[in-house]
Order: structure tokens, then sequence, then C-alpha cells
């Protein structure tokens, strides 16, 4: 039994030994070689024909520039009023709240900081003429950072806050029901 299995190995091992050797033949590493030289581009590409390209390249992007600038030019005559480039911080408040008896819909506002002497308000803005204080009261010193964030503290409850360059302040707001 055992030369019986010795003999099919050898067997089975000199069929696939012979089989890859010849299969080599077929397919040889000079023909790929010869190939790849003979698909090779012989003529390099000039300096001249390089800017050509790089020159066309670059006046397309202006025309593109161009075209947006003017867009952008479109868009700031409609807008009216930029809250942004006045520096305040814009916040984005992401519930319905309420104050009092005023709601503060979900959305982005400008926040702006006023004080009636030992009292400090924050306006949120979202137009020109859509303006909301509250009242906010200062709890630490600031790191000279502006913002604004609003998260949730409770089930019930969300945190306003807004720091200036000076101080940090604080409200709770009830979410509307």
């Amino acid at each position: 039994m055992k030369k019986l299995f010795l003999i099919i190995t050898i067997f089975i091992v000199s069929t696939v030994f012979s089989s890859v050797v010849f299969s080599q033949d077929e397919d040889s590493w000079e023909q790929y070689m010869n190939d790849y030289d003979s698909n090779q581009i012989q003529n390099p590409v000039t300096q001249k024909e390089f800017d050509e390209a790089y020159n066309y390249m670059k006046s397309k992007q202006k025309k593109k520039k161009d075209k947006s600038d003017k867009t952008q030019q479109e868009a700031e005559n409609i807008i009216k009023y930029n809250f942004l480039s006045t520096g305040s911080p814009l916040v984005r408040i992401p519930y319905n709240l309420c104050f009092g008896d005023k709601k503060i819909n979900a959305g982005f506002y400008s926040l702006m900081l006023n004080f009636d002497k030992n009292n400090y308000f924050v306006s949120l803005y979202q137009t020109e003429q859509n303006s909301l204080e509250l009242q906010v009261f200062p709890v630490a010193h600031s790191n000279g950072k502006s913002y604004g964030l609003v998260k949730k503290y409770s089930n019930d409850l969300a945190l306003f806050e807004f720091q200036n360059q000076q101080y940090k302040f604080q409200t709770y707001l009830p979410f509307c029901k």
C-alpha cells in the first residue's frame, strides 16, 4: 500500500512540474518587456508644450474665479444685513425653547451682549427686525474666545451659554411643549 501511494505521489508531482515548465514557454518575460517598450511614448514633452498646457489650465481657472466673484457680488447685494461682519458669534439652537410667553424656534441666531446696571442680556437676531433678549448670568471669567452654545441640560431644560472676551454667561431655558 505504501509503494502504491509513493508511486501515485511521484506521478502527480512529475505531471504538475512538467506542466509548469511547459507553460512558462508560452508567455515569457521578454515578451512583456518588448510590448512595454513598443507601447512607450517615444517623444518626451518639451518645455514649450508644458508651458502651453500650464497657461491654458491657468486661464480656465481665472475664468471660473471671475464667474464666482460675480455671483458672490450679486449675493452680497441681495443681503441687506450681514451679522457675521459685525463679529458677533453665531449659535445654533437645535430645540424649540420657551422664554416667558415667547417662543424661540430652532435655528441659527447671531448673538449680541447688552447690559443695564447689574443685569446682562443677550440679544438673539435672525434678521434685522426679529430679535429677542434673554437675561443671562455671569458665571466665570473668559479665556478670550467668543462663542454661543445651547445643549440639553435635563429632560425639561436646555443650557444656554454665551462667552465674550471677558466673561462667560449662562441661563437655563425650558423646552416648549
